[in-house]
């Protein structure tokens, strides 16, 4: 449905995407996420038509060929569309701060873009605009709410009345730039089950703009995470978090725990069911050797981070594994539901783990323990040898 190809933008001297694509599928909502600054909301901005995206200074002279080949390209429906205006698009963008017109009421905010009309459509009748407004009303359950303004509202209800106001003109795309960014937190989860539960009803393509990773996981069928102007991976939440391609998305998708390694032994995995290598690795800090899985061969002496989520570690049961770490666990957080266990390993690392609350140690300032982990928990990330 959309295609993004090679985008790069820069402003002045300042590099702010780089190299950019992706495509997106009817139906589908993906979610960009990255720390502030990263370039989430220009690629939005370009794909809305509020920005445009610029030349690499290294394509400046290359030949025309080669130039036409790193041309940046936004194409919806098969049609180019970089060089479109936004209200030539059948795209909407729900903005972060809502962007209400202070002095209309909730029927006029969501009823302005259908006086110059919709792509496809024409200018519509009053007739046909009074019904589209009451259907968007419907919508977003706001019905009784029609004639109050915006100051009238509050947070929650303005973020329907803005949300309303893009969906009206039945955009093939919705751009949602972290909408829910000045939510409460009880608030923020109510209105992503319902913002959720309404792109499945209406069937509309998303890109949410977010740098909260658990509203990513929560309403995006794919995420791509970008750093410094790129895109540096697209996947499920589910295999972002449990088979990421680097420190970086490792740590951005939720704590981690990481043992700096080298490769001691690596042999496929003849026991395994897919084709595997079972990896054998030792501690930088320790002479501790561990046991994972890995896709693709390693050379020995290879630096990796040997990477384990809090809650796939465990108290030692004093059963034979083969994975076992002795720690002191130096602190322990109780957060309702369940704890986070702050480890302390080989007195350099610092490790957390997270056990519901039946298996909770007893409680003492410092003590020392071992904590286990099977070989399926671990992942193999890339460490330069200065790391």
């Amino acid at each position: 449905m959309l295609r993004l190809q090679n985008i790069h933008k820069s402003f002045g001297d300042t590099v702010v995407l780089q190299q950019c694509e992706l495509t997106l599928n009817r139906g589908e909502v993906l979610a960009l996420l990255g720390p502030s600054g990263c370039g989430k909301s220009t690629l939005l901005r370009i794909i809305a038509g509020l920005e445009s995206p610029t030349i690499p200074d290294t394509h400046q002279e290359e030949s025309t060929e080669l130039a036409k080949e790193a041309q940046a390209a936004v194409v919806l429906d098969d049609e180019d569309i970089t060089h479109w205006p936004p209200y030539r698009r059948a795209v909407n963008m729900m903005f972060q701060s809502y962007a209400l017109f202070p002095h209309f009421n909730v029927h006029d905010n969501i009823a302005f873009g259908l006086r110059y009309g919709v792509k496809g459509e024409g200018r519509l009748s009053r007739v046909e605009q009074q019904q589209r407004v009451q259907e968007a009303l419907a919508l977003v359950k706001l019905q009784d709410q029609a004639q109050r303004y915006p100051h009238q509202l509050s947070g929650g209800q303005c973020q329907r009345v803005a949300l309303a106001r893009a969906l009206v003109k039945r955009p093939k795309l919705l751009l949602l730039d972290e909408p829910m960014a000045a939510l409460d937190q009880q608030l923020r989860q109510q209105t992503q089950n319902e913002l959720r539960a309404l792109q499945r009803a209406l069937g509309i393509s998303c890109i949410l703009v977010t740098h909260d990773q658990s509203e990513a996981m929560s309403m995006a069928d794919r995420i791509a995470i970008m750093d410094a102007g790129r895109i540096v991976q697209i996947d499920t939440p589910k295999r972002l978090y449990e088979e990421p391609n680097s420190r970086y998305v490792a740590e951005f998708m939720g704590a981690v725990n990481l043992w700096p390694v080298v490769v001691v032994k690596c042999a496929p995995d003849i026991a395994g069911t897919e084709h595997r290598y079972r990896v054998q690795v030792r501690c930088v800090y320790s002479d501790a050797q561990w046991f994972c899985f890995h896709r693709q061969a390693l050379p020995e002496q290879q630096p990796m981070y040997l990477a384990v989520r809090p809650e796939q570690l465990q108290w030692w049961s004093g059963a034979q594994q083969e994975n076992c770490a002795q720690v002191r666990c130096v602190a322990t957080r109780y957060l309702g539901d369940h704890s986070v266990h702050e480890l302390c390993y080989a007195e350099h690392l610092k490790l957390h783990m997270k056990t519901m609350q039946s298996h909770v140690k007893p409680s003492v300032a410092e003590y020392e323990t071992t904590v286990s982990w099977l070989a399926e928990a671990g992942r193999l990330l890339p460490r330069s040898e200065h790391e």
